[in-house]
C-alpha cells in the first residue's frame, strides 16, 4: 500500500469516527436525518417539550378545579354579595336559594329557585357566560337584584318585572342601573368603563327604565367639562 492509499484510509476512518459520534448524539437528543422516530421521539428536547405541554395542562386542570369547586359546597345563611365560586348560595331571610355551576361547552350556569322550589332566574334564558374569561354573580339581599359581570360580554342585570317574573336588563341599554351597580362588580370593570360610568351625563342618558337608588354613586361622579 503506497503513501497516497495510507493517507485516504487515514481520512476515511477519521470521517467514519466523526459520523459515528454524530449518530450517538443525533440518538440522544432525538434528531437527526431519518433518526426521529418512534423510538427516540420521546427522548432528549422531544421529552421536553411534552413535558412542557404536560405540565400547562395539569396547572390549567388545577386552576379551574381551585376556582370550581363542583358547586358541591353549601353556603348556609349567607348575607348576600359577590359570588365567584361554584357552590350551593342559601341568602338569609330573603327566601331564595342560588346554584352556580359549570355545564357542559364550558358555560356558567346559575340558578334561583325559591325555598317552594320555583325557578325564578335560568341562566339558560339569558346570555351565555363563558368561564374561560373572568366572571362574578352578585346578589343584592335588599333589592332582590342579580347582577352578571363577565369581561367578554359586559354586565346585565335581573330584574323582577311586575308580573313576579325576572328579565334581563343590559347597562348599556338601562342606564339607569349603573347608579345602583355593585362597588363589588364596578371595581372588576375596566378602568375606561369605570370612568364612563361614573360620568354623570352618561348614566342620566335615555332609559327604559326608571329605577334609582338613593345614595348611589352620583354622589362620587365626574362632573362634565
Amino acid at each position: 500500500m503506497d503513501n497516497q492509499e495510507k493517507r485516504f484510509a487515514l481520512y476515511n476512518n477519521r470521517w467514519l469516527s466523526r459520523m459515528a459520534k454524530r449518530r450517538r448524539v443525533w440518538e440522544h437528543c432525538g434528531s437527526g436525518p431519518g433518526l426521529a422516530t418512534k423510538h427516540t421521539f420521546f427522548r432528549g428536547h422531544g421529552m421536553k417539550w411534552w413535558y412542557i405541554v404536560l405540565f400547562s395542562a395539569l396547572a390549567c386542570l388545577l386552576s379551574c378545579s381551585r376556582r370550581g369547586g363542583g358547586g358541591t359546597r353549601t353556603y348556609a345563611s349567607w348575607t348576600g354579595g359577590l359570588i365567584k365560586h361554584y357552590g350551593t348560595y342559601v341568602p338569609a331571610n330573603s327566601g331564595v336559594v342560588i346554584v352556580v355551576s359549570k355545564r357542559p361547552k364550558a358555560l356558567l350556569e346559575y340558578v334561583v329557585t325559591s325555598d317552594e322550589g320555583e325557578v325564578l332566574i335560568d341562566s339558560r334564558d339569558g346570555p351565555a357566560v363563558s368561564v374561560f374569561h373572568a366572571w362574578c354573580i352578585y346578589w343584592d339581599n335588599e333589592s332582590q337584584l342579580l347582577w352578571v359581570f363577565n369581561s367578554d360580554i359586559g354586565s346585565f342585570v335581573w330584574v323582577r318585572q311586575d308580573d313576579a317574573e325576572y328579565d334581563v336588563l343590559y347597562l348599556a341599554d338601562n342606564k339607569g342601573f349603573i347608579n345602583m351597580l355593585p362597588d363589588a362588580i364596578f371595581s372588576t370593570l375596566h378602568p375606561s368603563f369605570q370612568k364612563r360610568y361614573a360620568h354623570r351625563d352618561y348614566s342620566s342618558g335615555a332609559d327604559s327604565n326608571d329605577i334609582v337608588r338613593p345614595g348611589s354613586r352620583e354622589e362620587n361622579a365626574i362632573q362634565p367639562d
